[in-house]
């Protein structure tokens, strides 16, 4: 955001587009963004629901297919899968080979009972296996997390797009993420739900390899804790189990973990400055990575300090608004941890009491700086004339451009 008057934490470049003013907006107060977003990109017509992908399989067949070869645009299908299926996808997932993914701007399901090849990857496709929940959803109040959300699918669809576009060539304009910087990250992703993103992610060990930020440097790892409340965590880590069958003598790793917010809020609150329980429960929280990666007690205090915090599709209710920022409060390291959070645009008052919250001090007095992701069109006339052929895209992609907001923000104290 040169020119402005944001000062960018050393971390910036692993989310490139922050260098570039006219693909982010620096957010100063709610009732303009909240204005800002329900009129410049407001959701495209035709978009219905809250943005469940399918709410009649418990088992799903997501697939997420290049239109060609060196391209972001994708199409994105949604099936059932059978039992049989899932066992065959099991079994095969050592050897997947290439396939590929970005954002689209509509996901296809299909409601019908024939099958699908859900062990079968080619270069333009990626397809993955998923449990989900729809009955949990229909009966418990607020269990969101138990189904598959369209934000989360369009996410990792434009990350994984990126990253086969980054195999062909180092000029990548449009990605939402370093790819060279992201896979040498520790990442703790919130309210992760079935766990899509690092699943359609990670399914796709041919394309997390080789890439380092510094060409004199060995590659390093992706480190991946996906985290949700306990009664969501069964089915996030059986999804997770399948999903580490794809990365057997990889360097990467995933992982599921319970993180209650209201436990991390109330720690967070209630800890003295610089209490050691702060530092306990992180480490608590990061404990099983312990004996997986680390190899000295320096690796694993790096390995517990989050590059990226994720949070896709969590603003559903009011009460949790408070909990989420102080978990990131907790858990982000100041002007270190960059946090990206990505959502639908439903009810704009929920919106606002958010960025009110987020934008005040908080209990401990963090604040942080905020940043709005946006395309270079949304950056008005003046800066329009500066933008040249090669200006990105909005890096979220064409299927989060209108109707969801992607926002990065960094604790500043």
């Amino acid at each position: 955001m040169e020119g402005n008057d944001v000062s960018l934490p050393p971390t910036w470049k692993l989310i490139p587009c922050l260098g570039n003013r006219s693909c982010a907006r620096h957010v100063r107060d709610a009732d303009e963004e909240v204005f800002y977003l329900y009129t410049v990109t407001a959701a495209p017509t035709g978009r219905v629901g809250l943005g469940q992908v399918d709410s009649s399989h418990d088992l799903l067949s997501l697939s997420v297919r290049l239109r060609s070869e060196g391209t972001r645009d994708v199409e994105i299908t949604a099936q059932r899968a059978d039992e049989v299926e899932h066992k065959a996808q099991k079994n095969t997932s050592k050897s997947s080979s290439s396939s590929s993914i970005s954002s689209s701007s509509s996901i296809r399901t299909s409601r019908g009972s024939r099958r699908v090849q859900a062990t079968r990857n080619d270069r333009l496709t990626t397809t993955v296996v998923l449990r989900q929940d729809s009955t949990s959803l229909k009966s418990t109040n607020g269990d969101t997390g138990s189904v598959v959300w369209r934000s989360s699918v369009y996410l990792a669809a434009k990350i994984l797009a990126d990253l086969s576009v980054r195999k062909r060539t180092d000029e990548t304009p449009s990605e939402l993420f370093s790819t060279s910087r992201l896979l040498q990250s520790t990442v703790l992703e919130l309210g992760a739900g079935t766990g899509v993103l690092p699943a359609v992610l990670f399914s796709r060990p041919d394309l997390l390899q080789g890439l380092s930020a510094d060409p004199m440097s060995s590659p390093g790892a992706l480190r991946w804790l996906a985290t949700d409340q306990e009664a969501i965590f069964g089915l996030l880590e059986r999804n997770m189990r399948s999903t580490q069958a794809y990365l057997t003598g990889s360097e990467h790793r995933v992982e599921a973990a319970v993180l209650d917010w209201f436990q991390a809020s109330q720690i967070w609150q209630a800890a003295a400055p610089f209490s050691l329980s702060l530092a306990r429960y992180r480490d608590q929280l990061f404990s099983g990575w312990e004996k997986t990666w680390s190899r000295s007690s320096t690796e694993q205090e790096e390995h517990n300090r989050p590059d990226l915090i994720i949070a896709t599709d969590c603003i559903f209710n009011a009460h949790l608004l408070q909990p989420l920022l102080h978990t990131l409060a907790l858990f982000a390291v100041p002007n270190h941890t960059l946090v990206l959070v990505v959502c639908e645009l439903r009810e704009p008052e929920l919106i606002r009491e958010l960025l009110e919250l987020w934008l005040s001090p908080g209990p401990r007095g963090e604040q942080w700086c905020i940043v709005a992701l946006q395309t270079p069109e949304e950056a008005g006339e003046d800066e329009e004339r500066k933008l040249t052929s090669s200006t990105p895209e909005c890096a979220l992609g064409h299927a989060l451009e209108k109707g969801s907001v992607g926002w990065v923000a960094w604790r500043v104290k």
